[in-house]
């Protein structure tokens, strides 16, 4: 469970909390389980912290910094996250279906099992990051970057990876049945078995 303390922080505002984050940059806050549903923490400094089971459902979090943070199991469903910084957080298992992550930073990020359907993530950065068996359906990853991600298992049935860069990430066995790979850059990547079936492969 949250700690009430950083709850009763939380709650007087973003401009409070970050003040608070950078005198106190040893704490790294317990929020998990918090629900903080269709309300703005833009810009909020959350790097470092416990969200386990969070629910952030419509939440606006444009621009906040969620560098290594639990976010295992969270609720995030269509949360705004466009050009946050999620670098090195754990996102397995979370519910990310309709979420705007377009431009966010999510390298080395872990994303197992996540589930990602309808997300948008266009020209994000999934540089090494852990996708493993994660659910990217009707996605869109237009312009993404995922060199050297892993992807194995992943299911990309009917995503958009128009002008992806995809040099060296694994893919083996990923479904990306009826996906759109137009001018996609696959170099080098491992795509041992996956299934392109109905799949768009244009160079250009």
């Amino acid at each position: 469970m949250a700690e009430q303390e950083h709850v009763t922080l939380l709650k007087q505002g973003v401009a409070i909390w970050n003040d608070w984050r950078q005198q106190h940059t040893h704490i790294h806050p317990n929020l998990s389980q918090i629900a903080l549903e269709q309300i703005s923490l833009r810009e909020i400094c959350l790097s470092g912290a416990n969200l386990k089971e969070a629910i952030l459902s419509h939440t606006d979090c444009c621009m906040a910094n969620l560098s290594r943070a639990d976010l295992r199991q969270a609720t995030l469903k269509a949360t705004l996250l466009y050009t946050a910084n999620l670098e090195e957080a754990d996102l397995r298992g979370a519910n990310l279906v309709e979420a705007d992550l377009r431009e966010a930073n999510l390298q080395a990020a872990d994303l197992r099992k996540a589930n990602l359907s309808q997300a948008s993530l266009c020209t994000v950065n999934l540089k090494h990051s852990h996708l493993r068996e994660t659910i990217l359906k009707e996605a869109n990853l237009s312009y993404a970057s995922l060199c050297h991600a892993d992807g194995c298992l992943a299911d990309l049935q009917n995503a958009w990876l128009n002008h992806a860069d995809l040099r060296f990430a694994r893919f083996y066995t990923a479904n990306l049945s009826q996906a759109t790979l137009y001018a996609a850059n696959l170099c080098q990547a491992d795509l041992r078995e996956a299934t392109f079936s109905q799949a768009n492969l244009r160079a250009q």
